[in-house]
């Protein structure tokens, strides 16, 4: 329990995904639907809805993805980390990924709308 307490948002079923890699059980091309989606939950936290456009939300994601080595770069070896910094770099940068998050991050509001003041964006980043 403190090792999950420990983890920020999305960072445990990440690890797990890059755990999976590492031991060999999948690759980025045969990655189960389910961990792909865990490693872009954890790559697209705190992207927020002043990503301008694709080089803003690649720049962000792969600040997470080196973020997430560094975690996982515990847990394995010298040998399996080239294979985890692969796929990172491979999901990190995924064209279609990137337009996801972009198609789905909140538009700005306008200062003349006032009913959002106050909630924090979904996507808002918590310390650790």
């Amino acid at each position: 329990m403190e090792f999950l307490h420990e983890c920020t948002p999305y960072e445990a079923d990440a690890l797990r995904a890059m755990l999976s890699i590492a031991a060999g059980k999948s690759t980025v091309e045969t990655m189960p639907q389910y961990d792909r989606s865990a490693l872009n939950r954890y790559l697209n936290f705190g992207c927020d809805k002043e990503a301008t456009g694709t080089d803003s939300v690649r720049a962000h994601r792969q600040t997470r993805a080196l973020e997430l080595m560094k975690s996982v770069s515990q847990y394995v070896g010298k040998e399996e980390i080239i294979d985890i910094t692969t796929a990172l770099l491979t999901v990190s940068s995924d064209r279609q990924d990137i337009q996801t998050v972009l198609n789905n991050l909140p538009k700005l509001q306008t200062s003349g709308t006032s009913h959002n003041i106050g909630n924090v964006p979904s996507n808002a980043s918590m310390p650790k």
